[in-house]
């Protein structure tokens, strides 16, 4: 799998955030607030985009991470007010025509922004934890292999959907395989949430960098099991890593 999209242009206003049903799905931000034109006389005419991102402070400036070749600097950094450094979104804004850092790509006004939900990378390796069978007793995923699905910026963020009550919160892992290379186990815990409609969700992991393999390119293997429960592996390019 390779990603080529981080970022989706939208000609109206109204992307319902996914779904936030459960504790499993996307936290809203307190600085979320309905989309609208930046000041007139700024605005360039290419439209909101919406986007996952890193937020960081970069030279005390407010920044966005889009993807590798995009570094946003935010010109309206309310509402990101209580979003600690180092954090990964979602996010709406539209480009604008304002002075930026020499080290950003561009200036963005930002619409509303939410905070992914972020699982934990076990300390512990799978073979410690788990035998191949003993893993087939985890509860199963639908990973949607969309522009969110991405591996960039030291994070592997995860576009799901799994079969859900909405009442218990659904937790998410990574641990790593003794296997050669970057090769990852997604491990679900539904809690014992009986499952009964399907629902939609982000989960992001810290990865940091990773060590390139013989061939120079830096790739990461995710193993999970899909809504059959059959094990599965995507593959992630990983060209630059921050």
């Amino acid at each position: 799998m390779k990603q080529t999209f981080k970022h989706i242009r939208w000609a109206g206003v109204g992307l319902v955030v996914l779904l936030g049903l459960s504790g499993c799905m996307m936290e809203k931000s307190d600085a979320r607030q309905e989309s609208r034109d930046p000041d007139e006389g700024f605005y360039d005419g290419s439209g909101t985009m919406l986007a996952t991102g890193t937020y960081r402070i970069q030279e005390g400036a407010p920044t966005i991470r889009i993807d590798t070749e995009t570094l946003a600097y935010v010109v309206n950094p309310d509402p990101l007010s209580g979003v600690a450094d180092c954090t990964r979104i979602m996010l709406e804004y539209t480009p604008v025509n304002r002075e930026h850092p020499d080290f950003c790509t561009e200036s963005a006004y930002l619409q509303w922004v939410s905070v992914l939900d972020e699982g934990v990378v076990s300390l512990v390796t799978f073979e410690e934890n788990y035998s191949t069978d003993a893993f087939g007793r985890t509860d199963p995923v639908i990973i949607l292999q969309d522009w969110i699905t991405s591996l960039e910026d030291g994070f592997l963020t995860l576009h799901y959907t799994i079969a859900a009550s909405g009442e218990k919160k659904h937790f998410f892992s990574l641990q790593r395989s003794w296997e050669p290379g970057s090769v990852f186990y997604l491990v679900h815990d539904a809690q014992g949430d009986p499952g009964t409609r399907l629902m939609e969700g982000i989960v992001c992991f810290r990865i940091g960098n990773l060590t390139p393999g013989e061939d120079g390119k830096i790739t990461l293997s995710l193993k999970y099991l899909n809504e059959n429960k059959t094990l599965t592996t995507l593959t992630f390019d990983y060209p630059n890593p921050a």
